[in-house]
């Protein structure tokens, strides 16, 4: 699957090997291309995506904290339909997070810097 990159964490800051994050996309891209069945509906094709992230965010440790807290409703963090968010105000807007598993950061960074 696409968990093979080392992400270090240093206060809250990611940093990621250049080289590990490009494969690790080329990776995603073949899982992504060959899970896709065509057979799904698109409403389950979301419901899959949304169990599989559901999924993630469980197994991932780097999210107890924000698991825990959502458990008891602090520091912003909350679950909608089993998907964990956190709720934030920056500058007077209101935000919800969504609070990506370590394996999705790099997907989802790539994504934002190629748009």
């Amino acid at each position: 699957m696409c968990n093979d990159v080392t992400v270090d964490s240093d206060n809250d800051a990611d940093v990621v090997n250049v080289d590990e994050a490009a494969k690790f996309h080329d990776e995603c891209d073949k899982h992504i291309e060959n899970d896709s069945p065509s057979h799904l509906s698109a409403s389950d094709e979301r419901n899959v995506a949304a169990s599989t992230l559901i999924a993630e965010q469980q197994e991932d440790e780097s999210l107890d904290i924000c698991r825990s807290l959502a458990n008891r409703g602090k520091a912003g963090y909350f679950f909608d339909n089993g998907i964990l968010y956190r709720h934030k105000h920056i500058l007077g807007q209101e935000y919800e997070q969504l609070c990506l598993p370590k394996t999705r950061r790099v997907q989802a960074m790539r994504l934002a810097h190629a748009v």
